[in-house]
């Protein structure tokens, strides 16, 4: 590259970070808005969105999109593969990543109970997990908000932004992916009912919203590091630490 060419590339780089921004800040007004208008009654678990948007780094442009299903990944649940011989399975949501879209203008779309997802036509990925309060059943029960719910959320839209790199020959296209979790507190986090049983580190008061850091979604081989690093922010934002490495299978993943 000659200088002008590295003053040009330099120039649209700074570019991409204001276009990634405004438009990840265009994701979080619907999330709010949503939030907003979710109820909290009194005796009731706190309700929770949690939303997941990636975007490619540069600008791109998906040619026709609509008529293009096969862009839509469909996946369901996996393990998270632990230490020594230990895995923990995670269903929800993963289990509806088997949902069929319907077409919006530009879009991929699909709008179930508890989860929506969008695939847009600048490549925008993203899904959001929404789920209204429950009635508490007696004085010992606790709000709370598993990991795998979250991690599922995650690792489903690591699945479609790969399934979209692979379909569209996108190998050296890279994505921004922001994580943003909405809830009431105080809330608890869990791994499982019928496992780890202990809550994980002390009562998050309040996340309105607990924002993550930026990630940067480079390529499939680097999918457990960022898997890894998620789930240490996860934790950290619980006054702990995330102290394995898990694997997910992306492999039977892709195949679904």
């Amino acid at each position: 590259m000659d200088v002008r060419e590295i003053k040009a590339l330099t120039l649209e780089l700074a570019r991409s970070d204001e276009r990634i921004e405004a438009i990840f800040e265009s994701r979080r007004q619907p999330a709010r808005a949503k939030f907003q208008t979710m109820p909290s009654p009194p005796s009731h678990s706190p309700p929770l969105l949690a939303r997941v948007s990636a975007l490619p780094s540069l600008a791109e442009h998906i040619e026709g999109l609509t008529a293009r299903s096969e862009l839509w990944w469909q996946g369901g649940s996996f393990k998270l593969q632990l230490g020594q011989g230990n895995s923990y399975q995670c269903d929800f949501p993963a289990r509806d990543f088997n949902d069929q879209p319907r077409i919006q203008l530009r879009s991929l779309v699909s709008e179930e109970d508890h989860l929506v997802r969008i695939l847009r036509g600048d490549g925008l990925i993203e899904t959001v997990l929404v789920l209204e309060s429950q009635q508490l059943q007696n004085n010992s029960d606790k709000a709370r908000v598993y990991v795998e719910w979250l991690l599922s959320t995650l690792v489903g839209s690591l699945a479609q932004v790969e399934h979209l790199r692979r379909c569209l020959g996108w190998d050296a296209v890279e994505y921004g992916l922001e994580v943003e979790l909405w809830s009431d507190g105080p809330i608890h986090l869990r791994f499982e009912d019928h496992g780890w049983r202990s809550d994980l580190g002390r009562p998050r008061a309040s996340a309105l919203p607990l924002r993550f850091p930026i990630y940067s979604v480079r390529q499939l081989e680097t999918f457990d590091q960022l898997v890894n690093e998620f789930l240490q922010d996860l934790y950290n934002a619980w006054g702990t630490k995330w102290s394995n490495k898990g694997t997910v299978d992306w492999g039977q993943l892709l195949r679904s």
